[in-house]
């Protein structure tokens, strides 16, 4: 009989997720100093508006987290922090979604709600959201 060899799909999703992560921090960094959120920061401070360090602050967080799970793959449980970083990025995603989705992706004006970027958009990003944390939390069981 020949024998099968079996593809531990854990780690294949691990790996996704912490390069997912680790280029969306990336991403976040590079684009921050990109000329126009430059321009966006300029006119928002125009109006009184912020800096927008909470999106770099994002970038960073994201960047880290990916490097925690990836780091989780090749040490494991040996050092305390990254065994526990699949758990931690978990939670980190959870408010993150909370942030992204219901702080900043929707408001409410003249009695009537206002989805960013539409209510199909909104949903959509939401779905992928919760389907992101499913992913993680399905990768934390196995190294908690």
């Amino acid at each position: 009989m020949a024998s099968t060899k079996s593809i531990d799909t854990r780690l294949i999703l691990q790996l996704a997720l912490a390069a997912f992560l680790i280029l969306l921090g990336i991403q976040g960094i590079v684009s921050y100093n990109s000329p126009a959120n430059e321009l966006a920061r300029a006119f928002s401070g125009l109006f009184g508006g912020g800096k927008d360090v909470i999106s770099l602050t994002i970038a960073i967080i994201d960047l880290v987290a990916g490097v925690l799970l990836a780091l989780e793959l090749f040490v494991g449980s040996q050092i305390k922090l990254i065994g526990l970083g699949p758990i931690l990025v978990v939670v980190y995603w959870i408010a993150r979604t909370v942030y992204k989705q219901f702080i900043t992706g929707m408001s409410i004006q003249g009695g009537r709600m206002i989805f960013q970027p539409d209510f199909l958009g909104w949903l959509v990003l939401l779905m992928s959201n919760i389907i992101y944390v499913i992913a993680l939390f399905h990768v934390s069981r196995k190294s908690a």
